[in-house]
């Protein structure tokens, strides 16, 4: 039985994905919509069936996603080339979770490289965007900076809620639930803010 987190969390992640297709959106964050979609379909067979290694795959889709989006949105050579660069390198890092988290277990190490990796790209976008000339008028029109974030808001609370999760064979039975419970209250904010 889905929990009242696990149903707040599908609902904002349907209700993201039906507001992007009827404004509009989707064709031009065709990207984004992928990662929705990957997500919640994702998601949805781990809560059914129980399966978490398919979140090792996941993660990479969620990474090419994330990573195409921001590739599209930043008019700039020097962090194009970084993105293709950095591929084969996070590349290495997904493989290695796999072997370090073992398959059939929840994938933290890929968690962690895809989050600091994003948040890094989002950090750079947002220096781009608040050096001078910096219009700020154009910010709250710019669907990419609120996407953009919601992202760092989402990333960052993961890596807090990931580091809770990873030393949690060491804490009390009460502060693995907090911080299971923090993980839920980030994923169903970062949903919340894009609707």
């Amino acid at each position: 039985m889905l929990s009242p987190e696990d149903i707040l969390y599908y609902v904002s992640v349907f209700s993201c994905i039906i507001l992007f297709i009827a404004y509009g959106l989707a064709k031009e964050k065709i990207w984004f919509l992928s990662f929705l979609l990957v997500g919640l379909l994702t998601d949805l067979t781990v809560s059914f069936s129980g399966e978490v290694w398919i979140y090792h795959f996941y993660h990479i889709l969620e990474f090419i996603c994330l990573s195409m989006l921001f590739y599209k949105e930043i008019n700039q050579v020097t962090f194009k080339k970084w993105v293709r660069w950095s591929a084969p390198f996070f590349l290495v890092f997904f493989i290695a979770g796999v072997f370090v988290d073992g398959f059939y277990n929840p994938s933290i190490v890929n968690m962690c490289v895809s989050s600091t990796a994003l948040i890094l790209y989002g950090l750079y976008y947002l220096r781009q965007t608040l050096l001078p000339p910096f219009k700020s008028e154009s910010l709250l029109t710019d669907l990419f900076f609120w996407l953009n974030s919601a992202l760092l808001v989402y990333f960052s609370g993961l890596i807090i809620s990931l580091s809770l999760h990873a030393s949690s064979e060491d804490l009390p039975e009460a502060a693995r639930k907090a911080g299971s419970y923090a993980g839920h209250i980030v994923n169903n904010l970062f949903y919340i803010l894009l609707i």
